[in-house]
């Protein structure tokens, strides 16, 4: 984590380490920057590594515009197809998993589902 802070790439990139979750980070970064973010951010947590292991090193980075929200599109997707199925509209469903989603702005819900 120190040396994900005091890289000077990932810093010009402007790339904020928030929190750390076992083996794994999460950040942010200018969205025009991505891209190039994880490829540093790979590399720094493989750089790190490999002086104190005796094993190949690997790093996956992929880059969400939320954390956790494709998981939670998927969530609304389902509630979405079964209250279509109960013959409302798409409208009026949006409009329920709206209501019933406070913990998320309308636009954010929308945007999920678009």
């Amino acid at each position: 984590m120190i040396n994900i802070d005091n890289d000077e790439i990932l810093n010009k990139l402007g790339f904020k380490l928030l929190v750390t979750i076992h083996d794994e980070v999460l950040g942010e970064c200018p969205q025009e920057n991505a891209n190039e973010v994880a490829k540093r951010l790979t590399q720094v947590m493989v750089d790190t590594a490999k002086p104190y292991m005796n094993v190949p090193m690997s790093c996956d980075a992929y880059n969400v515009k939320n954390w956790y929200s494709d998981e939670l599109a998927a969530e609304l997707e389902k509630e979405l197809d079964a209250y279509m199925k109960k013959n409302l509209t798409k409208e009026e469903a949006m409009s329920k998993i709206i209501l019933e989603h406070s913990e998320s702005t309308e636009d954010f819900i929308r945007e999920l589902l678009a």
